[in-house]
């Protein structure tokens, strides 16, 4: 596969029956879309998205219109490398100019810039919150415990979307 960079654009000519494959390191918390364009009149091109084992499929297009367009977001915490294959589905060759754009999908919450214990936001008692968790970006909290009651927090969130873990610490941190 040949290497590419998010945000560029390149160039190239499909045949057919030699398909173009192409890889990209997609930031953590970054959506990539590839877009293909072309002229249909002078062969159909599809697009399919792979995992770097190029076996899982992450989303493909195959429409009869002269752009095709696939997307991924990533959801894993880390870096991961994704592969493109660009066919001629029909014709002999067509040209075709390939968009590549990564953009950040994580937005931080209202409570930032909490991110360390001594900019810790003030959390109530009895209160439910919203917030939004950032791979690498730790949120911290404060709330004031009255002398003989116990705290009991509750963190829900969708695990498939990332795992989630909480710490209670002293006033000390």
């Amino acid at each position: 596969a040949t290497g590419i960079t998010c945000n560029t654009s390149y160039s190239a000519t499909s045949f057919y029956n030699d398909d173009d494959w192409y890889q990209v390191t997609v930031p953590a918390c970054d959506e990539i879309v590839f877009d293909v364009q072309f002229d249909h009149q002078q062969g159909d091109i599809n697009v399919g998205l792979y995992a770097s084992n190029c076996n899982t499929v992450l989303d493909s297009a195959t429409s009869t219109s002269n752009d095709e367009q696939v997307r991924w977001t990533n959801t894993s915490g880390s870096s991961q490398t994704v592969r493109l294959k660009i066919w001629l589905y029909s014709g002999s060759c067509n040209d075709y100019g390939l968009g590549v754009s990564c953009t950040s999908v994580c937005v931080d919450d209202s409570f930032e810039h909490n991110d360390n214990c001594s900019s810790a936001a003030w959390l109530f008692c009895n209160t439910s919150y919203s917030a939004t968790s950032v791979y690498n970006d730790y949120d911290w909290y404060s709330i004031d415990v009255p002398a003989g009651n116990e705290v009991v927090c509750d963190v829900l969130f969708t695990h498939s979307q990332g795992d989630i873990d909480a710490r209670l610490y002293a006033s000390n941190c």
